[in-house]
């Protein structure tokens, strides 16, 4: 009597295994995931193939670090798909990998509606090169990027951070965004130009173009360097005229000279714009360059150069100690940077329509009279002849 009801067990239970498998999810480690290359960099866009999931049922597709066990604040969400008639992942399933920072990573299959992972393949994020043609320079260099191991055809954001940072993100500038080629190169001439920083050592980076974390895949530091600037005089009321010299800056770049309150560090907000100018050709401050000091309480203050267009910061300075009083108004010169006819940082003279003018004969004595009483003389002395003629031949015909 034992064996039969041991034998009808059994065959239960195989009845229930095969209904399980054939309507069921399949248990943990039966399904298979692959990817089409091992490795990449973060843009690339990667075949996934895999069997032995449950035909019709849709399954997540996710990048977890080694140490994450779920797809969940750790993971990069890619997509799903829909498991095909014979339980396979469908043929032109593909993935794009995250703009994750090299390392080592899983690419999971999540079951249906869960975040239990179904299917695992190892696969690794690699960082793509990148060069800068300088490492060191002002604000407004234009730098020449190069690099290779990218995504084909993919856009990435190029971005400059303080050093260490890894992200381009809060702290970070943008500086464009730029296309890898059919190769996974960036395009020849490729540039950025350095913002106006202080001078300090920073990164300029790459990041996947809208990638929900900006994180620098590749980078490479640069030292921003602060130019030389004088002014001479150094000191003077409100009303002086100052020249301004200085070296250090890139060549055909545009700049503000500024004065920015005692110990600023920035021609933000209190600071006041004096001229601008475009660094010549061998990156100084063009010759005549000149400033008018505005009036203001007496004090140390920074006369300093901005890159226009870009943050406030004074890329460097000098001081300049106001006192009290006020300078007479300067005499207007020819300068390279101001108006015509006057130099950089003075207003021109009045317009010579404005300035008053004198009658030509409020300035003349009574000698120059003398040649209009001669003419009504004339005048006269012919008319008295004409009328004795006339009285001549008047009588003349009486007679």
């Amino acid at each position: 009597m034992t064996r039969p009801r041991r034998g009808v067990l059994i065959l239960a239970v195989l009845c229930v295994a095969l209904v399980g498998g054939a309507g069921g999810v399949r248990a943990a480690g039966e399904a298979t995931i692959a990817t089409a290359v091992e490795s990449g960099p973060a843009g690339l866009t990667v075949d996934v193939s895999g069997t032995g999931f449950q035909p019709g049922a849709t399954y997540g597709l996710c990048l977890l670090p080694p140490e994450q066990v779920q797809c969940g604040y750790g993971g990069s969400d890619l997509g799903s798909f829909t498991a095909d008639a014979g339980g396979n992942v469908p043929g032109g399933t593909r993935i794009r990998v995250p703009g994750v920072l090299a390392g080592s990573y899983r690419l999971v299959a999540t079951a249906p509606g869960t975040a239990a992972i179904v299917a695992s393949t190892a696969f690794g994020v690699i960082a793509p090169s990148l060069a800068l043609d300088s490492q060191a320079g002002p604000g407004g260099l234009v730098v020449t990027v190069t690099g290779s191991g990218y995504g084909p055809s993919a856009a990435y954001t190029l971005c400059i951070v303080p050093t260490g940072t890894p992200q381009c993100g809060g702290v970070g500038i943008v500086l464009g965004d730029v296309t890898a080629d059919g190769s996974g190169t960036l395009p020849d001439g490729t540039k950025v130009t350095i913002p106006g920083q202080l001078p300090a050592t920073y990164d300029v980076g790459v990041m996947l173009k809208g990638a929900a974390l900006p994180n620098l895949i590749a980078s490479e530091p640069f030292v921003e360097v602060a130019p030389t600037i004088a002014i001479n005089p150094a000191s003077g009321p409100g009303g002086t005229t100052a020249t301004v010299t200085g070296a250090g800056l890139a060549p055909g770049a545009t700049y503000v000279v500024c004065i920015a309150p005692p110990a600023a560090s920035q021609c933000g907000g209190s600071g006041i714009d004096l001229t601008g100018f475009t660094a010549d050709a061998g990156g100084a401050i063009p010759d005549g360059t000149s400033v008018v000091i505005p009036t203001g309480d007496p004090g140390d203050y920074p006369v300093g150069i901005v890159l226009d267009r870009s943050a406030p910061f004074l890329l460097g300075s000098v001081t300049f100690s106001r006192t009290a009083g006020t300078a007479p108004p300067a005499i207007a010169t020819a300068g390279p940077t101001g108006p015509a006819g006057s130099p950089a940082g003075t207003s021109p003279g009045p317009p010579a329509s404005s300035v008053p003018t004198v009658p030509a004969s409020a300035d003349q004595g009574p000698g120059a009279f003398l040649p209009l009483i001669l003419v009504a003389l004339a005048i006269v002395a012919v008319i008295a002849v004409g009328v004795v003629l006339l009285r001549r031949r008047l009588q003349a015909g009486r007679s």
